[in-house]
């Protein structure tokens, strides 16, 4: 179960960040 949960975070992971950089610019601005 671990395995899976982390096999899924690994591959939504570049998006994931990507989605909070653009959320972190939006309320440094």
């Amino acid at each position: 179960m671990f395995h899976t949960i982390n096999q899924n975070d690994c591959k939504n992971y570049p998006q994931m960040q990507y989605i909070i950089d653009e959320q972190e610019k939006n309320s440094h601005s």
